[in-house]
């Protein structure tokens, strides 16, 4: 960043690195189970805490980052995906993040499913991939429109 000295930068993770800390302390040993107080460094969020203050520290360009929690189907995408979307700029600038386009609230396009998204194309003809048999048939448990989540508990793996 320091040598490229970009006048913005867009950075996408996991959502859960909002509330990363930088130092990891086992559930047992935090104070609500009796242990001594947080440090700094692992307190939820140290981690783009630290971010932002070192990209307000980079040599002569110094940087304002924001950060949003999105998730991807709100925008059109046929797929739930949580991720934290980070814009910084070299202007001190706020930056606006779109509303969302898609959802269930009025004036919202409908949420897309993955047919509205590829059922319009050309079937193949031949098969391109193929499961093995085992893979067939815990696949043929898991119900339509679902996931591996509403698999039973116990359907004996081997």
């Amino acid at each position: 960043m320091e040598a490229l000295q970009p006048k913005f930068f867009v950075m996408e993770n996991v959502r859960g690195l909002v509330s990363a800390a930088l130092k990891h302390r086992p559930i047992a040993q935090r104070p609500e189970k009796g242990g001594k107080p947080l440090t700094e460094e692992e307190e939820p969020g140290s981690v783009i805490r630290l971010l932002a203050r070192d990209l307000q520290n980079v040599g002569a360009a110094s940087y304002h980052m924001d950060c949003f929690e999105v998730n991807a189907v709100n925008y059109g995408a046929p797929q739930l995906r949580e991720r934290a979307v980070f814009i910084g700029n070299r202007y001190n600038k706020l930056v606006d993040f779109p509303d969302p386009t898609h959802g269930p609230s009025a004036g919202l396009m409908p949420w897309r499913t993955l047919r509205d998204a590829i059922g319009h194309l050309d079937h193949p003809g031949s098969v391109i991939m193929d499961f093995s048999p085992r893979k067939k048939s815990y696949l043929r448990l898991v119900p339509e429109g679902s996931n591996w989540r509403s698999l039973p508990e116990k359907i004996g793996y081997s």
